[in-house]
């Protein structure tokens, strides 16, 4: 199913099944929610003004950038999220 689309007239696609997580002030993704006493997490969302992003799906930046995948950890303006390896085929 990797690298596949899925159509479907309804939403959430019929079958599926909402799991939700809760990000953490360590940055993790986890089922459990937070403790009553954890910091509230908050993160700016402004589509006119988006992270700058190095990579993807383009060839022609050439000598400027390179095609493909970048990491991009210390990126000024992104929040970074991990979880632990899945043991299920998830589809997000």
């Amino acid at each position: 199913m990797a690298g596949a689309g899925i159509e479907a007239a309804d939403w959430p696609v019929p079958g599926s099944t909402i799991v939700k997580y809760y990000l953490h002030e360590d940055g993790s993704l986890e089922r459990a929610g937070p403790g009553a006493d954890a910091q509230p997490l908050s993160y700016d969302f402004d589509p006119s003004r988006p992270v700058p992003t190095i990579g993807g799906a383009f060839s022609s930046l050439e000598p400027v950038a390179s095609a493909g995948a970048f990491n991009q950890v210390g990126v000024a303006g992104v929040l970074r999220v991990r979880s632990a390896v899945s043991a299920v085929v998830l589809a997000v």
